[in-house]
């Protein structure tokens, strides 16, 4: 069974430290999955040994308060 590692990444693109995780999984799908469970705040990347698969993307959170009234019914569908 593949074995996987995720790293997390720094805000200036750089691995910021040890393998936060080994994700023993059935397959590389499987393996993507699991690591976008670990995303919270910061990037993920995902290793097979020397072989990168992916990088996953945290999402920015845009704070309520800095949202104008009038576009927040715009950000909401989607414009």
């Amino acid at each position: 069974m593949p074995s996987y590692r995720a790293y997390p990444v720094s805000k200036d693109n750089h691995v910021a430290a040890a393998p936060s995780v080994a994700i023993t999984c059935e397959n590389e799908q499987d393996g993507l999955q699991q690591a976008q469970q670990l995303v919270d705040g910061y990037d993920i990347e995902l290793w097979d040994g020397p072989r990168f698969i992916a990088r996953l993307k945290a999402l920015t959170v845009i704070p309520p308060s800095s949202v104008d009234p009038v576009d927040a019914p715009k950000m909401k569908q989607g414009l």
